[in-house]
């Protein structure tokens, strides 16, 4: 278990931590492997953040190389939560909130282990700034502070379900590289999800326009971010995808995409592909 808890007091796995005016480079690769349930629970202070990767709120760098690998396995499953505080991320990835820099490596989550497998939960929090989100990066608070650069693949994989939820206050949910007003690069970065169980995706819609649900890279506002070589392949491999596929609320789905089960449209699934 990853907890958060009052301000500052954050959780993480990884080289760097919280910034403030401090900035340096963080390299190497991390593994983290169990049996049960890994826990990502983002506290209620502000920047109580919980994170698997280098890097951390605030702080300014090149974090990861590219070739290093950042693997996370747990058989029990993953459950990645913000919270109410004011940027209590979780993150699986180099980067963080406002760590600007070129931040590489590929990201592997794998629930797919043990007799029955595990589910993945990405719960966006209700604090401003609070997302989960399994890819390098991190959001930024204004889109003129900083750049972002990143590449690397990302494989999700779970026996069991993945379940995408927004939280409130751009607390969004997403996996790929990236993040909300952001301005960078993003290349040779493939993004693999297979899930043998239900995949659900769910955005608030009764909130505001960063509290969506993503599988692609960018993010809400992000609009000098350039992606290239980066496909989207969702239930490709043989013997799984056996679950639904349910869209719902304000939820991109950007660049190539090969998937396996496709929804029947509804209004709010109906969206235009952008970055």
């Amino acid at each position: 278990n990853l907890n958060g808890a009052g301000t500052r007091a954050y959780s993480q796995i990884g080289n760097g931590g919280y910034g403030g005016a401090v900035a340096g480079n963080t390299f190497g690769n991390i593994i983290v492997d169990t049996d049960g349930l890994l826990t990502l629970l983002s506290g209620t202070g502000s920047d109580a953040y919980t994170q698997i990767g280098h890097g951390g709120r605030l702080r300014t760098g090149n974090h990861g190389a590219t070739g290093e690998m950042i693997s996370v396995t747990a058989d029990g499953g993953v459950s990645m939560s913000g919270n109410t505080g004011t940027r209590t991320y979780t993150q699986i990835g180099n980067g963080g909130h406002e760590a600007f820099g070129t931040h590489n490596s590929d990201v592997k989550v794998d629930a797919s282990g043990g007799v029955t497998g595990g589910n993945i939960t990405l719960a966006g929090g209700n604090g401003a700034g609070s997302y989960a989100s399994i890819g390098n990066g991190g959001s930024s608070a204004t889109a003129d502070l900083g750049a972002m650069n990143s590449n690397g693949d990302i494989d999700v994989d779970a026996r069991g379900n993945l379940t995408m939820t927004a939280g409130s206050n751009d607390g969004h949910a997403r996996i790929g590289h990236g993040g909300e007003l952001l301005n960078g690069t993003i290349t040779d970065a493939q993004i693999y999800v297979d899930v043998v169980g239900a995949i659900t995706m769910t955005a608030n819609t009764a909130n505001s326009d960063g509290s969506n649900a993503q599988i692609g890279h960018g993010g809400f506002n992000s609009y000098n971010v350039g992606v290239t070589n980066s496909d989207i392949f969702i239930n490709t491999l043989a013997g799984t995808g056996t679950g639904d596929l349910s869209i719902n609320g304000r939820v991109q789905m950007v660049t190539t995409v090969s998937m396996r089960h496709t929804p029947e449209p509804s209004p709010w699934a109906m969206l235009p592909i952008f970055y």
